[in-house]
């Protein structure tokens, strides 16, 4: 019999200390199968071996076919067959090999026509732009293996290691809004002076210049020593004033 008291002091709408309500007791047995589940996957993840590397396809040789045709391994028409297809797909490899190389060489080419666009003195051999390339391309053929003169990529890099981008060069519509070195002279039609130092930077380098050219100076670098950088910007001074006294009418 229950005891009178006890009963008395139980609410009706209350679970009893210790009740666990079916929905919690669910939510914990499906959040424990779960963390099992990926424990699992885990493990066997972890024991699966590595998958193999599929090997290329042998390509069998005549000779190799004709030693199966003879040990009747193969038919004559087989063999035939076998030859005519590899045949066929080595063409198609080198149609499409010539074709990547051909579009790759007209990319490049429109590239370096785009540079001479925006750069019209780089058609004057013996301006001041013309210079700058041929010094990068002649470092890049002297310290890079494989590297031509005269091969689209290796102009294509040169440009684009002595003038920047070319996609900037042509939103800014030059160099001086890149920063790039244009030793500009104190009076019209004459050179600023730059005074060499030996074995030093040169004297009256703008900031632009100096930023410029001291990580391009070094041996294996672009300029083995500040000596080539001061015939370097005096080429540079000469051509401009050269140019502008041409134009104007100054007398040299």
């Amino acid at each position: 019999m229950a005891d009178p008291n006890t009963a008395a002091d139980t609410d009706p709408g209350q679970a009893p200390d210790g009740f666990v309500p079916v929905a919690a007791l669910q939510a914990e047995r499906e959040q424990r199968q779960a963390a099992e589940n990926r424990e699992s996957e885990l493990r066997a993840a972890q024991a699966a071996p590595p998958a193999a590397e599929t090997p290329p396809q042998k390509i069998y040789t005549r000779e190799e076919l004709q030693g199966f045709v003879e040990a009747n391994q193969i038919t004559q028409a087989q063999m035939d067959g076998y030859l005519e297809q590899a045949q066929t797909t080595r063409i198609m490899q080198q149609v499409s090999s010539n074709l990547q190389t051909q579009q790759t060489t007209d990319r490049l080419n429109a590239e370096v026509n785009r540079y001479v666009a925006a750069l019209p003195e780089l058609s004057d051999m013996s301006s001041d732009h013309r210079q700058r390339l041929n010094t990068e391309i002649t470092h890049l053929v002297s310290n890079v293996p494989g590297n031509a003169a005269n091969s689209a990529a290796t102009q294509v890099t040169a440009l684009r290691s002595a003038f920047g981008d070319i996609t900037a060069l042509e939103k800014t519509g030059g160099l001086e809004s890149q920063g790039r070195p244009h030793h500009q002279e104190t009076t019209p039609g004459q050179a600023n002076s730059i005074k060499p130092v030996k074995g030093a930077m040169p004297q009256g380098m703008t900031s632009r210049e100096r930023a410029y050219y001291e990580p391009r100076v070094g041996p294996g670098k672009l300029y083995k020593s500040w000596g080539d950088v001061s015939k370097d910007l005096e080429h540079s001074n000469r051509d401009r004033a050269t140019r502008y006294n041409t134009t104007h009418g100054v007398a040299a």
